[in-house]
């Protein structure tokens, strides 16, 4: 009987004693990753404002692309694709490169600095998994406690660039593997997200959801649900369409320009093409950069309908030759203006149709329908959660197996009761 009580008492002991040490290791990742993101996001606000009172450094990017093209060769990061490195790293315990946080942090700001079309939260993600990778390893942690660590940097720094600290955490534990979601590392990332949320929105980094307008959600009926399920499949399209051409362009580019200096040279002079063409065309420069003020206006009802076709040619030839960033606003800008423009079509408010494709093209180029959820939650509150939820469900089915994640396997099949291990996701093709 003794035996028995000192026996559970030394499993609640220890099982006390890892969660104690798990809060702590996430307080500190997200100090840590709070303070990375805060610095971040503001070293891309200057960047970013610099492009916007001096276009003509527009003529540089194929210059800064050279740089950054030899950073990485310096800093012996030969094969960069992006956060599919992280997710390797959780999945299959490979070791990321000491040099990617850092890299990522100076290739990302000298694309924006320049006009390239390039997000930050994807960024984000490959440096905070980098962070606790690099904390894990100095730690001399398991391999799979290294892991954890490498969600909770990604929640932490996803949480202070974008400031949505629910969607981070869902989101890092829901992109390494379709189908599955790890929830062991469920408290720590949300710990972890929390506090860098903090310290950004106490260092001046401003919220994404506070610079959205309001949404105006129709009531429920079956006309309504009607037109949402139709800009559903709408955008199911429209996800599978961007997904493949920025893997289109960086096949092709790979292929015809297998020196990556000359590829990123020819990437940039395509991008001055295209700024100069709209600029001759419209005096603005709508498309460079990563788009969230496209976005706000969106969902202010403001939306061309060649707005999200131009942001897909911007964004493929600036990801698809080697310049660095992310593509999650970019998807949330192609996402936002179609759907604007699709809901007056369909006599629907424009910022709910904003709204849908944000949501929409989230799920559809991420396969995480959860955090696309919780994100339409976050950024527009919660009365069109209905109408968020269709779309993050409808999304991660017809989307298909196209995800810019083509590292991750598909634990599940999307159509039926099926277990498929070992399928690959990121071109839509399953390989048994």
């Amino acid at each position: 009987m003794l035996k028995r009580f000192f026996l559970k008492w030394r499993l609640r002991s220890t099982y006390a004693t890892t969660v104690a040490l798990w809060i702590v290791f996430a307080v500190a990742m997200g100090l840590l990753c709070g303070l990375i993101g805060t610095a971040f996001d503001l070293t891309l606000e200057v960047a970013s404002h610099q492009f916007t009172h001096h276009p003509w450094l527009i003529l540089l990017l194929p210059v800064m692309g050279l740089a950054i093209v030899w950073l990485y060769q310096v800093g012996k990061v030969k094969k960069d694709n992006g956060s599919d490195m992280i997710v390797h790293s959780v999945r299959e315990d490979l070791k990321v490169p000491y040099a990617v946080a850092p890299l990522v942090f100076v290739g990302t700001t000298l694309t924006q600095l320049c006009g390239g079309s390039s997000g930050r939260e994807g960024a984000a993600l490959q440096m905070g998994g980098a962070v606790g990778t690099f904390c894990g390893r100095m730690l001399q942690l398991k391999e799979k406690n290294t892991n954890i660590l490498a969600m909770c940097g990604m929640a932490a720094l996803f949480s202070a660039v974008f400031g949505t600290p629910v969607t981070a955490s869902v989101f890092a534990i829901e992109m390494i593997s379709v189908g599955t979601v790890y929830y062991m590392a469920f408290f720590p990332c949300l710990i972890s997200s929390i506090i860098a949320y903090l310290i950004a929105t106490s260092c001046g980094v401003i919220p994404a959801a506070q610079k959205m307008a309001a949404v105006i959600v129709p009531e429920l009926s079956l006309a309504t649900l009607g037109k949402v399920l139709l800009m559903g499949a709408v955008f199911a399209l429209l996800s599978v369409l961007f997904v493949t051409s920025v893997h289109k362009v960086e096949h092709v580019a790979a292929h015809h320009f297998q020196n990556p200096y000359l590829r990123v040279v020819v990437g940039g002079l395509a991008v001055i093409l295209f700024t100069g063409a709209v600029w001759l065309a419209s005096g603005k420069f709508p498309y460079n950069g990563a788009g969230m003020e496209g976005v706000i206006a969106a969902i202010n009802g403001d939306a061309r309908p060649w707005d999200f076709l131009f942001k897909i040619l911007f964004t493929a030839f600036t990801l698809g030759c080697g310049y660095k960033g992310g593509k999650i606003v970019p998807g949330f800008f192609i996402g936002a203006t179609f759907g604007c423009v699709l809901a007056l079509w369909l006599g629907l408010p424009p910022s709910f149709g904003a709204a849908l494709g944000l949501v929409a093209l989230f799920s559809g180029m991420t396969n995480c329908p959860i955090a696309s959820l919780i994100l339409g939650l976050e950024l527009f509150g919660g009365a069109g959660v209905l109408y968020y939820t269709i779309m993050a469900a409808m999304l991660y089915m017809l989307s298909g197996y196209y995800s810019f994640y083509s590292g991750r396997e598909a634990a599940y099949s999307k159509l039926q009761e099926e277990y498929i291990h070992h399928s690959r996701v990121g071109t839509g093709r399953r390989i048994k």
